[in-house]
């Protein structure tokens, strides 16, 4: 078994160590960045974590440019996946941030969710569908369980297969990156080590990269020939207003993950 590095910036294995540390510059795959390629002074933990932190993450956002061609390729390929369904792609800007993925698997505490192939942020369909289905059930309440039916046979149940696809969504314009912040101000009251929240407590700022003022495609298909036309344009409106009203991904009640329709 080849062994860790002692000397290398990165808990890797020695070989793979030695390579990272001449040729890190040239890799433009934030998902190995974020998860492979964590240098050893942001993981580990000391007085100085955040600056380190936030010092690596602004290192990201600056030299992470992806391949457009790369890029473009990935779109054209999504775009004819949706064409053979049926689909139409419409465009959503994201009006401010957004960050999905925050509480997922990492080095360190934050993550973003990235495509890993491209290592692209996108939106997964599971989770379009997920807050397509959450807004209806909503309206559907308020209503009196006006749409409780159209519900069941659009997104299906525990016995029965939705008549709609929700794909994934993906970025169609230019990404934006920004560095963002979270700053508990109580850690041994949220660390569980039974202290009362206290104004003497020392705000410990987490960093985390979030995804800014990107316009995203989105597609739905009808999974059947058999489905109706207008229960795609109720799911349609119902994504639309969903990413307006709720928004997507994590902190929507502080503003991010909120759409509008793009002008394209």
């Amino acid at each position: 078994m080849t062994s860790s590095s002692s000397t290398s910036r990165f808990p890797l294995p020695s070989t793979i160590g030695a390579i990272l540390d001449t040729n890190l510059d040239d890799c433009q795959n934030l998902n190995l960045l974020l998860h492979k390629y964590v240098p050893r002074e942001v993981i580990e933990a000391d007085e100085k974590k955040g600056e380190k932190r936030l010092g690596w993450l602004k290192q990201l956002t600056r030299k992470t440019s992806y391949d457009l061609k790369l890029r473009r390729e990935w779109y054209a390929r999504w775009d004819r996946i949706i064409c053979a369904h049926g689909a139409t792609p419409f465009h959503m800007q994201c009006g401010w941030r957004m960050v999905i993925g925050l509480g997922g698997a990492s080095p360190v505490e934050t993550d973003l969710l990235t495509h890993w192939v491209y290592g692209i942020p996108y939106i997964p369909g599971s989770a379009v569908k997920g807050l397509t289905r959450a807004y209806a059930a909503a309206e559907s309440l308020a209503e009196g369980g006006k749409w409780d039916e159209d519900i069941k046979r659009i997104f299906g149940t525990d016995k029965q297969t939705g008549g709609v696809i929700f794909f994934d969504a993906i970025p169609f314009s230019d990404i934006k990156f920004n560095v963002d912040i979270m700053n508990p101000h109580y850690p041994g009251y949220y660390g569980g080590d039974d202290t009362a929240p206290s104004n003497d407590q020392n705000p410990i700022p987490i960093y985390f990269l979030a995804i800014e003022e990107t316009m995203f495609s989105f597609a739905l298909a009808a999974r059947t020939k058999a489905s109706s036309s207008d229960d795609m344009k109720q799911a349609e409106g119902w994504l639309k207003d969903a990413l307006r009203v709720m928004g997507i991904g994590a902190k929507t009640s502080a503003g991010y993950g909120h759409f509008e329709s793009a002008n394209y």
